[in-house]
């Protein structure tokens, strides 16, 4: 069983995705399909863009060996997380589930990002420089698998952080859909569904 882009909470946000289109200078995960993988465990499955032929993707290593301004991309904010995948094109992709983008101790631009909810992060650790593409033909970074408990969708946010290839940092915050729980009101319509069915029934 397979369907696009979640259930009836979707139609409510979908405006909103056509208002607030895609910013050219992005890394971009973007919902391509959600389907039930097991008993209980759906698939989110992303197509991830990078855009911008002016911005890179790359492995900076300080004095001490280790990593400097880690470039990566984040789901932000999955309800009912089990784990995810990423087949990504090039390089070596580690994955983390913070509760909280690294983007604020940066003091670059940030959407909103609940401490309590978990986020699904893919860092680039080892490869070859990647180069974003242009609006029409974006580098394509992968597949983003997210598997969740959850199989409805809401708009929610999809950051990334990278270079200018003249080695300024820079940062996207973009919309994306995410899991969440049912929201109380739609149980409550579908309740008072049920209600005014019983009635009929028993008349």
């Amino acid at each position: 069983m397979k369907w696009l882009k979640g259930m009836a909470v979707v139609s409510a946000v979908v405006l909103l995705m056509i208002a607030a289109p895609v910013k050219a200078d992005s890394i971009i995960a973007t919902l391509d399909s959600i389907s039930l993988s097991s008993p209980g465990v759906f698939d989110w499955k992303y197509d991830v863009n990078f855009y911008d032929s002016l911005n890179k993707i790359e492995v900076t290593l300080g004095p001490n060996g280790q990593q400097v301004h880690p470039d990566f991309f984040a789901v932000l904010d999955v309800d009912g997380l089990i784990g995810s995948t990423f087949s990504a094109v090039t390089g070596t992709w580690v994955e983390s589930e913070p509760l909280l983008s690294p983007l604020p101790t940066t003091g670059l631009p940030v959407g909103e990002d609940n401490p309590a909810k978990k986020n699904v992060q893919w860092t680039y650790t080892a490869g070859p420089t990647i180069f974003g593409g242009s609006p029409a033909t974006p580098t394509f970074l992968g597949t983003l698998h997210i598997s969740s408990t959850l199989d409805k969708a809401m708009l929610g946010s999809c950051v990334g952080g990278y270079e200018r290839i003249d080695d300024q940092l820079q940062a996207n915050d973009n919309g994306t859909f995410v899991p969440i729980p049912t929201p109380a009101a739609i149980w409550a319509g579908l309740a008072l569904m049920g209600l005014v069915a019983v009635r009929k029934a028993t008349r």
